[in-house]
């Protein structure tokens, strides 16, 4: 009797937990699926430099590489009016090439500074109402030597790097609300590691044996409560036994122990970014150009090395995104740092050497042609 009414009580509170379960999966709200449309009104489509259909497809993928779910390109949607289908309408709005005249710091001497300008936006519709949700955008600058300049390679990197900031801005937004609350759950949950699959096995087991006790508590027979002098014979003679003393308070202990244990590589990793920011003033351009000249012979030396590791980390790029991730969650959790900040200092961190090399390259190329036309 008594144990059934233990296997009884524990069914019905498993049942209860799978239909609560099933409930809250059931009402939830269906996350968006976002169709990505790249535009122009550039004349012949930007062509040859720009690829339309093919900065489609980048866009979805880096929008996917930051964990957005439901991420499609609109030359390959089907025609779909669902009421959680929303338009990325990515519009290519300029392009252009200049040439500005800049004093040299160092050598006081003036000369060409050839730049590259792009725009690009993104407007956020409802795909079945026409309703603009919000927008967002990204212009960036880029300095090319006079090869570059007339060159499409050197455009083309410049084009998809701007497409990289405006999904960063985009997703940082989206996670924000910009766009509605229902956004915010717009990135995958990662996945559960091996330690939290065991502790929640543990709570489980824990949960179960709790209820067996209480059952066991509740159903067995009442025994007569000791008296004081019942205890005598577990006394030396003479001895009053005290009753203990009560818990003590651990709230602030645990309070405390909230935190996430030190982790060597995480502290490493931010410690390098923050101290390679503090150096070069945040990353300031003019410190870039400075050491690109002081140092030029030396970062030349290392062009192929640097060029490599360059290919590597582009080619990696998805995981070291999310180790970013890790360690800028780490951070937050720690040590109370914005990860979006944290995730852009590491970024630039990453992007250091191959963006000194670009400007050494630049500025030895700007030397030739300064002695040709002498």
């Amino acid at each position: 009797m008594y144990r059934g009414y233990q296997l009884l009580l524990t069914f019905t509170v498993a049942a209860v937990f799978c239909a609560a379960t099933a409930y809250s999966a059931g009402v939830q709200t269906p996350k968006p699926i976002l169709i990505v449309w790249a535009k122009t009104d550039l004349p012949e489509q930007g062509k040859p430099t720009l690829d339309l259909l093919d900065l489609e497809r980048y866009f979805v993928k880096q929008l996917s590489d930051r964990g957005m779910e439901n991420v499609i390109p609109a030359t390959t949607s089907k025609l779909n009016t669902a009421p959680n289908v929303f338009m990325l309408e990515l519009y290519v709005d300029a392009m252009r090439t200049a040439s500005r005249a800049r004093r040299d710091p160092i050598t006081n001497v003036i000369e060409d500074d050839p730049i590259f300008h792009v725009e690009l936006s993104l407007a956020v519709k409802h795909r079945r109402t026409g309703q603009a949700m919000g927008g967002t955008g990204e212009r960036r600058e880029y300095h090319f030597n006079s090869i570059e300049l007339t060159e499409i390679g050197p455009k083309q990197v410049a084009i998809y790097s701007t497409a990289d900031k405006l999904a960063d801005r985009f997703v940082s937004g989206a996670l924000q609300g910009q766009f509605g609350e229902q956004w915010r759950a717009l990135q995958t949950p990662p996945e559960p590691t091996f330690q939290q699959w065991q502790i929640a096995l543990a709570a489980g087991i824990t949960f179960v044996v709790l209820v067996f006790v209480a059952v066991g508590a509740t159903s067995s027979p009442k025994h007569r409560k000791p008296s004081k002098s019942s205890f005598a014979s577990c006394s030396p003679p003479g001895v009053e036994v005290q009753p203990a003393p009560p818990p003590k308070d651990l709230s602030g202990e645990k309070a405390a122990n909230t935190a996430p244990k030190p982790n060597a590589s995480f502290d490493k990793s931010l410690e390098d970014a923050e101290d390679f920011a503090l150096e070069s003033f945040a990353h300031c351009d003019a410190w870039y150009e400075k050491a690109a000249r002081a140092n030029g012979k030396e970062i030349l030396e290392q062009a192929p090395q640097t060029r490599r590791n360059e290919a590597r980390r582009r080619i990696n790029a998805k995981n070291i995104e999310a180790d970013y991730q890790k360690t800028a969650a780490y951070a937050a959790e720690r040590y109370g740092l914005m990860e979006t900040e944290v995730i852009e200092k590491l970024r630039k961190f990453g992007e250091r050497e191959f963006r000194l090399l670009e400007l050494a390259v630049r500025h030895k190329q700007e030397i030739a042609n300064n002695v040709k036309k002498q």
